[in-house]
């Protein structure tokens, strides 16, 4: 099968941690044997203009982790005009479709990642084609009520219009699609998000556990995944559980004011800042660490969690959307967001039950759900 992948956002110099997870599930599908195109239309903000003037755009099509790729990159000129912006993307992306279709024939399935913008932006362009069109959705906005505005409905209504398939990754992301925009509710079908198994896998045998209880947490440094919330929690958990430490990988724009509390909260000689970690590097750090936690206030599902659980970890999550499906009695614990003495007592409550927990098991049942076979199968069905 030929699939055309148009993801919304994807990794660039600029931003190397932007959409890793859309090249990682084209990579999943292209080792299961198909032939994966991603085609990549890159809006930077305004702000990193000079950033991005140095940098020369590679010819089209290029080979990038494996994946034949027709990308271009620009800088919203236009940030307080949506309407304009949008138009200079659907110009960019529609270039970049028909120079792919000339090129590498026509696919299976064009599979757009987010209505907003890639989906909407070629939804009229595949109504003029017998390719099936589908697109999948990931914004935390459709779990949050009026986060849209009239334009963005707009154009998500005319993605799912066009769209053969409406993917939700979770089943809270599935029903609040259902309640905004009911129209399109019998196109609507759940696929998780796929976990990297040869990238994440279980320590190896003979590890040993050292004094100290190590929880990872790995997040974009946005409001949303409410770091600070975690580490009030952390500081609450110090004095019962002494021997804790906390790993957190990820940057963003919040990250001089996460350092800044820890420091005021005086838990500095506790808490690792590891910084962006490719998927080998966080793989390694999750492998050394002994449990994971989710603190955020709203996830469409939540990627992180499944790559820990497919390495043995037990989770300590908040119930915030895709979450409520991931986690179980048998692979950690639920509790409601924004509550840091709640979330402190959970880790707590890990940590006296640890050994109830089974990394063999805890990675079967991710990989039952959430594995590359899955996933494969699931998109294989779209057609």
């Amino acid at each position: 099968m030929k699939l055309f992948i148009i993801p919304s956002w994807y990794p660039s110099e600029i931003h190397p941690e932007s959409g890793t997870f859309f090249r990682d599930r084209a990579q999943i599908l292209q080792r299961a044997g198909h032939e994966t195109i991603v085609i990549a239309g890159i809006t930077h903000s305004l702000k990193n203009v000079f950033r991005w003037l140095p940098y020369q755009s590679p010819s089209v099509p290029t080979i990038e982790n494996g994946l034949c790729t027709y990308r271009a990159e620009m800088v919203n000129l236009f940030p307080k005009s949506p309407r304009l912006s949008f138009f200079l993307t659907q110009k960019k992306l529609r270039y970049l479709l028909r120079r792919a279709l000339d090129e590498q024939g026509e696919p299976d399935l064009i599979f757009a990642h987010s209505s907003l913008w890639a989906g909407a932006a070629l939804a009229e362009l595949s109504k003029h084609t017998d390719i099936p069109f589908v697109v999948s959705e990931h914004l935390k906005e459709f779990l949050v009520p009026e986060q849209f505005t009239t334009f963005q409905k707009a154009c998500i209504q005319r993605s799912h219009t066009a769209a053969k398939r409406i993917i939700a990754t979770s089943t809270a992301l599935k029903s609040a699609i259902a309640a905004q925009f009911p129209d399109t509710r019998k196109k609507l079908v759940l696929i998780p998000n796929p976990a990297d198994i040869n990238a994440f896998s279980l320590k190896p045998p003979g590890s040993t556990r050292t004094d100290r209880f190590v929880f990872m947490t790995t997040a974009l440094f946005r409001p949303e995944k409410r770091i600070e919330l975690l580490l009030n929690a952390f500081k609450q958990l110090l004095p019962s559980h002494p021997q804790s430490y906390l790993r957190i990988a990820g940057d963003g724009p919040e990250k001089h004011k996460l350092l800044r509390l820890v420091k005021r909260l005086n838990i500095h000689h506790r808490v690792e800042f590891c910084g962006f970690l490719d998927k080998h590097a966080l793989a390694q750090k999750l492998r050394r660490s002994d449990a994971f936690v989710l603190a955020s206030e709203v996830e469409t599902f939540g990627v992180a969690l499944i790559e820990a659980m497919a390495c043995g970890l037990p989770v300590v999550s908040t119930r915030c959307g895709g979450p409520n499906d991931t986690v179980t009695e048998e692979t950690g614990l639920l509790v409601e967001p924004n509550d840091a003495p709640a979330l402190a007592a959970a880790m707590g409550l890990l940590i006296e039950k640890y050994d109830r927990f089974s990394p063999a098991r805890i990675r079967e049942i991710t990989l039952a759900k959430y594995g590359d076979q899955a996933y494969v199968k699931a998109v294989e069905n779209l057609i």
